[in-house]
Formats: C-alpha cells, sequence, structure tokens
C-alpha cells in the first residue's frame, strides 16, 4: 500500500512516507508559492537550528480540498536535498510542472488540470508538514461531446441542450413541466437521469430516434459557439 492509501484513511504509521533521522534540526519558514501558465513555484528557507552538519530532504506535496475526483489527501509533487552547516540557512526554489497537476479523465481518455484552490504543503514527511499555503489553478478548457449517456442535468447547463430539453418536456408535461403543479422541481428531480431514459420515460411518445437528434443539435450548437468565440479571439482552428 502506498502513503497515498494511508493518509486518505487517516491511518496511523509507523515509518510515515519521507520519513528519516537526523542528529539536527531544521527550521522551515518564508514560504511562497507562485502561479504559472508552466505549473507552480515553491520557495521557501531552510535553516539548520541544531548542534550538527546535516542533510534535509525537503518534500513538497499538492493537494486539492473539494476535488470534483477522488483523490488523496496530498501528493508527492516534488523534493529537494540540501546540506546545511550548524547555524546556516539556504533559500530552497522547487517547481512543480502543470502537467505534475494533472489526473487522467476518462470522459476525454487524457490528462486534465482540474480548476480549483489547490493546498500546497512542504514538509520533511507526508505527516510532519512544516509549512501550507493554497493558490488558485485555472483548470482545462473540456470539450465533452454529449452522448445519450449524458445526463439531463448536463445538457440543461448549456443554452442549446437547455432549450430543446425545456421544448421536450413542455410537450412531455405540459404545465408541469415547471414544477409548480406537481410541487416539485422536475429540473431537480431528473438532473441525474441519462438523457437516452427520455425514452423510456415517455412511453413511446418520444423514440430513440428524437434524442439522438436532441443530443446532435446539442454537440452542433456547441460546436458552433467554441468556432465562433476561436475566430473572435483569434485563435486558429487548426
Amino acid at each position: 500500500m502506498g502513503y497515498r492509501w494511508y493518509d486518505a484513511r487517516d491511518l496511523d504509521v509507523e515509518f510515515p512516507f519521507g520519513h528519516g533521522l537526523s542528529y539536527t534540526e531544521f527550521e522551515y519558514r518564508d514560504l511562497v508559492v507562485t502561479t504559472s501558465d508552466d505549473g507552480l513555484t515553491v520557495e521557501l528557507t531552510v535553516t539548520n537550528l541544531g548542534p550538527y552538519d546535516g542533510r534535509e530532504v525537503v518534500q513538497v506535496y499538492v493537494g486539492v480540498d473539494g476535488s470534483a475526483v477522488a483523490r488523496a489527501p496530498r501528493e508527492l509533487k516534488g523534493f529537494a536535498s540540501v546540506d546545511l552547516g550548524v547555524g546556516r540557512s539556504q533559500q530552497i526554489c522547487l517547481t512543480v510542472a502543470r502537467d505534475d497537476l494533472a489526473y487522467w479523465d476518462t470522459r476525454v481518455h487524457g490528462f486534465v488540470v482540474e480548476g480549483g484552490t489547490y493546498r500546497v504543503e512542504v514538509g520533511a514527511s507526508s505527516r510532519d508538514i512544516r509549512l501550507t499555503d493554497t493558490v488558485g489553478v485555472d483548470g482545462d478548457e473540456l470539450s465533452i461531446p454529449f452522448t445519450l449517456d449524458s445526463t439531463i442535468g448536463e445538457l440543461m447547463a448549456t443554452p442549446a441542450g437547455a432549450q430543446a430539453l425545456g421544448d421536450l418536456a413542455g410537450q412531455m408535461f405540459g404545465d408541469a413541466a415547471g414544477g409548480d403543479a406537481l410541487g416539485v422541481d422536475l429540473g431537480a428531480l431528473l438532473g441525474s437521469i441519462p438523457i437516452g431514459r427520455l425514452a423510456d420515460f415517455s412511453g413511446g411518445a418520444f423514440p430513440r430516434a428524437v434524442i439522438e437528434q436532441l443530443v446532435d443539435q446539442a454537440n452542433s450548437a456547441t460546436d458552433s459557439r467554441r468556432t465562433a468565440s476561436d475566430s473572435s479571439s483569434g485563435v486558429s482552428a487548426e
């Protein structure tokens, strides 16, 4: 089992990941984390406060609280070994490449950087965290085509899908489509249901071919808006 499994379950371990013994003592201070298009830059100062010369392995961990995917509380993203004499200090600078922040997204079959607030921790092991900071990271823009397995809520989040589904709901439920007649919010009630299941719910009134056409229309409208946006910003389609 790796350290991330134990950390995710907050289980006690005898020797934490990255743990090492030393005859001296090191102080960590002045943590500064900056972001760029290339990733993160982590800077700090390490001082040998003990009575002996020594070596310390400074470790950088990154976590994403509230991530949309299952992640360990922290993942090692970089480390540096520094030799310091008694009373000596040294500034450490480590970089975390943007690609190292990515996770594998099964929807696009590729690595994706999730946007949000990243927690950057620096310490002597995965359980001996000395300094912590947070930074905002812009996520990758994804182009995920709709399928019959896409949820109603996902289609409703797009203007084209919302209009098409709104018209469909009106035909299926009439005045109750707004939810007032039933005392419920149909959008919230049906949001997690795959769009392909509408063929079953309609009792045959809307066959699978109609649902497939709705999905194709939503994809076409999304592609058209993206092309128009790229053209207005001077981005080449090639």
